[in-house]
């Protein structure tokens, strides 16, 4: 039975984990579960583009946002259905064999030994996204530099405290601030095909949280300081009340986000000089775009 101490995630929790159990936080084993495999049109245009993106999504999380809008299958381990490196290089081939623009993984930082398994045993011959919410350490980091060709990055937060709030995650800044910076270093120049297709590169993603506006521009200022302003950003107003935020526990963000907080947020790119990148329109902020997790393509 293989079995490690694990580091992969900002909590550094050094637990033990087998195929089948984990004693961290994510309580997860080393075989991924997942709750969907499919050609999903919900990311920028340049990630699912005419044909799709040929997106994984993972069960389990390092995290604990409280308004996680694939809350189902983030909080629940026991999620989805186990499978193994060679089924998820399968489930590759699969993909790419439908005619998708590139390979998605969602919330892949705690399976990141079983993915490397499964690349050695396929790598897609079109681009890998490492989709993630950027509470990455680096032995995780290190196994993704050896795939990924595009990060499609979160910045949820800068405040420490808020980040314990709603994140569970009172270090959540500075990792994912020093997981960027790597993912920058790994992927420094941002490229795309003749259809607009990204094909290598770093998209940072912040997604505006209700009663948070401040933070979302704090995260812009961040940006530009720390990447410059020519960094590809998704200034994202799709927030709805989910999960723990749903139930009245969290009444400051029990809502979606007012015009104004998001206009105030895309001022404030604008004014910093973010010229790459995508905003999204109000209607985004629907249930009806959170994917069925019923397992297909698994």
């Amino acid at each position: 039975m293989t079995r490690v101490i694990c580091s992969d995630c900002g909590r550094a929790c050094n637990a033990e984990r087998t195929e089948k159990q984990g004693k961290g936080f994510c309580g997860c084993g080393l075989l991924p579960r997942a709750a969907l495999a499919r050609a999903h049109f919900g990311e920028e245009p340049c990630i699912s583009g005419k044909r799709g993106s040929g997106t994984v999504f993972f069960c389990g999380c390092s995290l604990g946002c409280v308004f996680c809008q694939n809350y189902e299958i983030s909080h629940d381990g026991a999620a989805g259905k186990e499978i193994t490196p060679a089924r998820l290089a399968d489930i590759f081939r699969e993909l790419e064999d439908s005619g998708v623009h590139n390979i998605n993984l969602v919330n892949p930082t705690h399976y990141t030994y079983a993915i490397d398994k499964a690349m050695r045993l396929y790598r897609p011959g079109i681009p890998v996204v490492y989709n993630t919410s950027s509470y990455d350490g680096s032995a995780a980091l290190a196994r993704a530099a050896e795939w990924t060709d595009i990060f499609l990055a979160d910045l949820k937060l800068v405040s420490p405290s808020r980040s314990r709030r709603y994140l569970k995650a009172e270090n959540y800044p500075e990792t994912a601030l020093k997981a960027i910076d790597a993912m920058k270093r790994m992927q420094p120049k941002d490229e795309f095909a003749s259809d607009g297709i990204m094909q290598r590169g770093v998209i940072v993603r912040v997604l505006v949280l209700p009663c948070n506006a401040d933070q979302a521009r704090a995260c812009g200022q961040m940006i530009k300081e720390r990447w410059g302003a020519d960094t590809v950003v998704s200034v994202m107003s799709q927030y709805y009340p989910a999960g723990e935020a749903a139930g009245g526990k969290y009444p400051e963000i029990a809502r979606r986000i007012t015009a104004r907080e998001y206009e105030s947020v895309c001022a404030c790119f604008s004014d910093l000089g973010f010229s790459k990148g995508y905003y999204q329109k109000p209607d985004s902020a629907d249930s009806a775009y959170t994917p069925i997790f019923n397992g297909e393509g698994i």
